[in-house]
């Protein structure tokens, strides 16, 4: 395994696989990696930079405005990766968020694939980490970037790449989550199994999928994938609807009550499904399964299962 340091301070293409991790490691095994009170106090007195993607510019506005709301832990200022390209000096003591990857091969010669969000800071010439999110690049995203020389990787990934979890909404209680775990000098290890609060609400309360979850490239009509979301979903006997992810952003942004999401997170051959409260960014159920591709009847089923 390589670091590899693609901008002063910031963008490093390191081997990890999470969806959503508070702690201090970036290679996540057994534990989150704790934060040490020092290292949280200089977090605490910087600025927090987040560079958004080319994509954000239709909602820019907007976007600050969310993730300023939520995120208090520090002051934050937004820029374009462009920007930060052309004036990285001039945030030489800053914390930030931003996107890195790793491409390459594991020992035994599988192929690996990451893309995450990070909340990182350079101390005493080391980058050290406070959190990490994976991020869910659609499958056509992901053949692209591995053709792209490695130093450009990560320009398309803030230009041209579809993420399939990244939107104000998702960023919004990625960022609340996140938040709330360093005020409470919490650790959050990513490969948790668990349910955090009883299901009950779903008996009553619908459950919103984002529609992305069910594209599987084997099915080639609509017809075909109707069919597939039924037989998908018919252990789940309660409310849900599927709506598009712009639609489920959009609903997470404006909520003033709980809303409940469903979200399914593929990083290379790791799979993570959460069900999450969009008005507090508070997780109610996670479940992590290791060498598992695509969502699957049991993911729905386990979920329908804890509703009690």
């Amino acid at each position: 395994m390589k670091n590899l340091i693609i901008l002063p301070f910031l963008i490093l293409s390191i081997l990890a696989t999470a969806q959503i991790n508070v702690g201090s490691k970036y290679v996540i095994k057994l534990n989150p990696g704790g934060l040490s009170e020092s290292k949280l106090h200089m977090l605490r007195n910087s600025k927090t930079l987040f560079i958004y993607r080319d994509v954000d510019n239709k909602q820019l506005k907007k976007l600050k405005s969310v993730l300023g709301a939520v995120w208090t832990y520090t002051e934050i200022e937004f820029c374009s990766y462009d920007e930060f390209i052309s004036n990285s000096s001039k945030y030489t003591g800053y914390s930030f968020f931003t996107i890195s990857n790793y491409y390459g091969s594991t020992s035994n010669g599988a192929s690996k694939s990451n893309v995450y969000l990070t909340l990182n800071m350079e101390i005493k010439g080391k980058i050290k980490y406070f959190s990490r999110i994976d991020l869910d690049m659609t499958g056509k995203s992901h053949s692209n970037a591995r053709t792209i020389y490695k130093e450009d990787r990560t320009s398309y990934l803030y230009k041209e790449a579809e993420i399939n979890n990244w939107s104000i909404g998702y960023l919004k209680n990625y960022l609340q989550f996140i938040n709330n775990k360093l005020i409470n000098n919490e650790i959050y290890w990513v490969f948790t199994s668990k349910t955090y609060k009883n299901l009950s609400n779903l008996k009553s309360d619908v459950l919103y999928i984002p529609e992305y979850i069910f594209e599987n490239s084997d099915i080639s009509t609509e017809s075909e994938e109707k069919k597939e979301i039924m037989k998908l979903m018919k252990k789940y006997p309660y409310n849900y609807k599927i709506i598009s992810k712009e639609e489920l952003s959009s609903l997470i942004v404006e909520s003033e009550k709980s809303i409940y999401y469903l979200l399914y997170i593929s990083s290379s051959s790791d799979k993570f499904v959460s069900v999450t409260n969009g008005f507090s960014g508070n997780l109610l159920y996670t479940n992590y399964t290791g060498a598992s591709l695509n969502f699957k009847s049991k993911d729905i089923t386990r979920i329908a299962n804890k509703v009690e």
